[in-house]
């Protein structure tokens, strides 16, 4: 199967009704654009659930963009709770950790549980003070990355892109 998402902002605490600090922009209307969720964590857990609930491990699911926010370790804390795994990753305005592709910095026994889609470990070792030490890269989690992709299924041409 395929599957399509966008906009999942996991780890976006002002888009979260019970921790935001957006102000009102009109009377009454300060939750009008929050999901509704008291705490950042139940709004991250039913993200991921939602996702695993309705993708398995083997499907194909496109994200079109704002895949987390809250800096680079938030790529890793979602997608290590994904079971996909073939995630494509179309960039969207929030993915600029993911686009600069610097290391994540994570635990060597985190590493490595972490297998790509293959069942390889994805991460890459480099020496360091004379230990290996996991090195992940955000855009290495996903199957591929790019800023517009265009498929055909069953005879449909679908774009894809964030805006």
């Amino acid at each position: 199967m395929i599957y399509f998402t966008s906009d999942t902002h996991y780890g976006h605490k002002n888009i979260c009704r019970g921790t935001t600090e957006w102000k009102e922009l009109e009377p009454g209307s300060s939750h009008q654009n929050t999901r509704n969720f008291d705490t950042l964590e139940k709004m991250n857990y039913a993200l991921v659930k939602g996702i695993n609930d309705y993708v398995g491990p083997d499907d194909e699911l496109w994200h079109l963009g704002d895949f987390s926010f809250g800096g680079i370790q938030n790529i890793w804390n979602f997608r290590k709770q994904i079971n996909c795994k073939n995630i494509h990753l179309v960039f969207g305005n929030h993915d600029s950790n993911i686009e600069k592709n610097k290391q994540i910095e994570i635990s060597q026994e985190e590493g490595l549980s972490y297998t790509d889609k293959f069942g390889d470990i994805i991460y890459k070792y480099e020496l360091d003070n004379k230990k290996l030490v996991p090195k992940v890269y955000p855009q290495d989690l996903f199957s591929s990355v790019q800023y517009y992709k265009e498929l055909s299924i069953e005879g449909h041409k679908i774009c894809l892109l964030h805006y």
